[in-house]
């Protein structure tokens, strides 16, 4: 019996950190999950479509996050739900998997319970499941976002990229446990290295508005986050290297990793020598619009 669907959500990955922009800042990409939502008598039912079978409810985190928002609304979970999905996010890969599935979560609550959310409350629902509120920013706002703390509260600005900038992602065929990353990363660093990494980013937006890809290889270096993981991705980190150093392509570790990120204009053709062994190569672009209905 085929179901009715009530709507539909489309949720974006991201790359957060950007090299200096560590914890603070994310760039919204052209790679979903998608998710279609029907009434459903009682709790959960939650299926994936191209395995044409259904995923485990117990420990979702899908589920985790509708119940999340109901709670955090004062809501009581009235109705059930039956969620299809689409995967195109690769878990693990340092892409925003998680947030874009904590993202999706919120949007469905949302319209299935009239919950009435504005920008802020779903960042904030968001921002408690994931911890950090980068690749939540950049999955609902889209395009490139800057986050910010003010009064204990995380907000994010959309910061100007150029529209013709594209993104090459090297993705290795094994992933990294972002928890693991992020203990690696001491509680105190130099001096020096927070002043660069402010100095790096501030040069970096600039860079990145107006297209110029020769500065953004400057400024796109990071001394306080990669250089501390580099022993769980070194072959990550010797791409990012390259890419700098060979071919001045601004390219950094994307998220936790292992995945890089890099970027190039619209209009160039990719270098025979870019196919690196053991990367998979995704080409895609920036998604300026964030996660939707549909």
């Amino acid at each position: 019996m085929n179901k009715k669907y009530l709507f539909s959500v489309r949720a974006c990955a991201s790359s957060a950190n950007l090299g200096p922009g560590f914890d603070r800042a994310a760039i919204a990409l052209n790679i979903f999950n998608r998710y279609r939502v029907a009434g459903f008598k009682a709790g959960f039912e939650v299926r994936d479509l191209r395995r044409g079978q259904p995923a485990a409810v117990e420990g979702s985190l899908m589920v985790k996050a509708i119940k999340h928002t109901l709670k955090t609304c004062g809501h009581s979970l009235e109705k059930g739900l039956a969620i299809d999905f689409e995967q195109d996010i690769i878990p693990g890969a340092g892409l925003g998997s998680s947030a874009a599935e904590i993202v999706g979560a919120i949007m469905i609550t949302d319209r299935a319970y009239r919950l009435g959310l504005d920008a802020g409350s779903r960042l904030d629902i968001a921002q408690a499941l994931e911890h950090h509120p980068d690749n939540v920013a950049a999955a609902l706002g889209g395009g490139m976002v800057v986050c910010y703390r003010d009064k204990g509260r995380y907000h994010y600005q959309k910061v100007a990229v150029c529209p013709q900038l594209e993104i090459l992602l090297f993705v290795p065929r094994s992933g990294v446990v972002t928890e693991k990353a992020r203990h690696l990363i001491p509680q105190k660093i130099p001096v020096a290295d927070a002043t660069d990494n402010i100095a790096n980013f501030c040069l970096l937006t600039e860079a990145l508005k107006k297209g110029d890809l020769e500065r953004a290889a400057i400024f796109i270096k990071d001394r306080i986050h990669q250089p501390y993981r580099s022993g769980i991705y070194p072959r990550s980190m010797e791409l990012v290297n390259r890419l700098l150093d060979d071919y001045g392509i601004p390219a950094a570790i994307s998220g936790s990793g292992p995945s890089v990120v890099a970027f190039f204009h619209r209009n160039i053709r990719l270098a025979e020598g870019l196919e690196f062994e053991g990367f998979n190569l995704i080409r895609t672009s920036i998604d300026f619009n964030g996660s939707m209905y549909y």
